[in-house]
């Protein structure tokens, strides 16, 4: 083998380890994004096993200084020992929306913000409450999973639109939800037109 040969092969080799570590970045990326659409969606269908085994480490801890029933900080087992029945008691249905989200990937740690609209119908008659947050998350990759390590959330802001809890809504708080069905499907009473 000449040395113009070895050089090639050497510059091969750099560039397939280049290549490898960019894709362990993209699917770092991903799988962190991926723990913030979890949280949403365990969050809005109230699946607390969920939030607890699939998006914080066991031994994580629970920010959420300023919301609308005071202060929550603990771990994330208190989280929902919190929210459960508030949710319960004080919203007919709610809904968490991600935005703009960034992470700064450092090997097995990372340090993200997410944007995040919710709104919910009140029970009281008042109408949707909003909150506008961000969630300032360091999160920590263990045995291959990314899961949330501290997650601190800041209310930026909150309004209030007349509502009326009127109309259908297909919504349900457990794992009879459709979002949890395997493989999606129709409901056998709808009717499609030709």
């Amino acid at each position: 083998m000449g040395l113009d040969q070895r050089a090639e092969i050497g510059a091969l080799k750099n560039e397939m380890q280049m290549l490898r570590e960019q894709l362990v970045h993209v699917q770092d990326r991903q799988a962190i994004q991926d723990v913030m659409v979890r949280y949403t969606h365990a969050l809005d269908c109230h699946d607390w096993d969920a939030l607890l085994n699939e998006v914080f480490h066991p031994d994580a801890l629970v920010d959420y200084g300023v919301t609308s029933f005071g202060a929550i900080a603990g771990t994330p087992r208190f989280l929902c020992e919190q929210l459960k029945p508030i949710y319960e008691r004080e919203y007919h249905w709610h809904y968490h929306f991600i935005g703009n989200h960034w992470a700064e990937v450092q090997g097995d740690t990372a340090h993200a913000q997410t944007y995040c609209v919710t709104y919910a119908l009140r029970k009281d008659g008042k109408g949707i409450r909003s909150l506008h947050i961000r969630y300032l998350d360091r999160l920590e990759k263990r045995e291959g999973r990314w899961k949330l390590a501290l997650r601190r959330m800041l209310l930026d802001g909150q309004s209030e639109v007349p509502a009326k809890p009127e109309g259908l809504s297909e919504r349900r708080w457990d794992r009879t939800d459709p979002s949890y069905e395997r493989p999606f499907t129709v409901p056998p009473d709808r009717k499609f037109m030709k």
